[in-house]
């Protein structure tokens, strides 16, 4: 006897109660499997319970914004406040200094000679070479200010690009509330209110809108992402979150919360 659902096949069995009752159970299985929370489902939870332990405990605000890039399953927790971003800016100054490369306005391999007058605190390789004598490239600075946190080195960087075309770059992608507006270590500007910020949302967004390519064609995102790995104060590397790797990334994530000075990327 052949079932009536268009989506079931035919099956030979002795009588027609049997066939009902075969019918019945291929309805339950597939209603248990439809209701049943697949893995990543189940990883987004315990992600989900995992920060929202963390901000119980926490003497302070958290804000928090992730997003898979490949299912567009996202997870916020106030979103849109705005923090100080301590050396999380430092992105955005990176992607300049990759747009510009991109525009030829400047060349990641252009020569830059340190200055005693560049140097500035947190910055652990500058502040060891020689003022007037080594000289090293764009590349290498900006590989200093990920890889390390050189605050020195993403202070020449800063200088080369220009404040105001990071900002611009920012406003370009509809980023409003992320803002540079000091060099680091510059406590006085700090003091008087011009501090780095953004939020959860708008540094989750402009890591998105680089990934996708919306910012620099696709052999410089490749790079770009090549270089925001190399950022030795990890234990692991900066890469988009993905659906197989929330565990370790959940991981990941409770290491760096807890970190946020001047000089440290790790919490990116």
């Amino acid at each position: 006897m052949k079932l009536p659902h268009q989506n079931l096949q035919s099956y030979n069995v002795p009588s027609l109660g049997g066939t009902l009752k075969f019918f019945i159970l291929l309805l339950l299985l597939g209603t248990a499997s439809a209701q049943a929370p697949t893995k990543q489902q189940l990883l987004w939870q315990k992600l989900d319970a995992t920060i929202h332990d963390v901000d119980r405990n926490l003497d302070g605000v958290t804000g928090v914004a992730v997003q898979d890039l490949t299912s567009g399953q996202t997870l916020f927790l106030q979103p849109d406040e705005v923090f100080a971003q301590a050396s999380t800016i430092k992105i955005a100054v990176l992607a300049e200094l990759y747009r510009q490369a991109q525009q030829g306005k400047l060349k990641l391999t252009d020569a830059y000679t340190v200055q005693r007058s560049d140097l500035v605190q947190d910055s652990d390789i500058m502040n060891g070479l020689t003022p007037g004598v080594t000289s090293m490239t764009l590349r290498d600075l900006a590989t200093m200010m990920v890889a390390v946190s050189d605050n020195s080195a993403t202070n020449v960087l800063i200088d080369r690009v220009g404040m105001d075309n990071v900002n611009a770059l920012l406003n370009s992608l509809g980023l409003t509330h992320t803002r540079l507006r000091r060099k680091m270590m510059d406590l006085r500007a700090a003091s008087e209110g011009r501090e780095n910020i953004s939020t959860p949302r708008e540094m989750m967004t402009l890591l998105e809108q680089l990934y996708r390519g919306k910012v620099l064609n696709q052999a410089l995102t490749n790079d770009f992402f090549t270089m925001l790995r190399r950022d030795l104060r990890r234990k692991a590397p900066v890469y988009p979150l993905r659906h197989d790797r929330l565990p370790s990334q959940r991981a990941r994530w409770r290491r760096c919360h807890q970190q946020d000075r001047p000089g440290d990327l790790s919490h990116v």
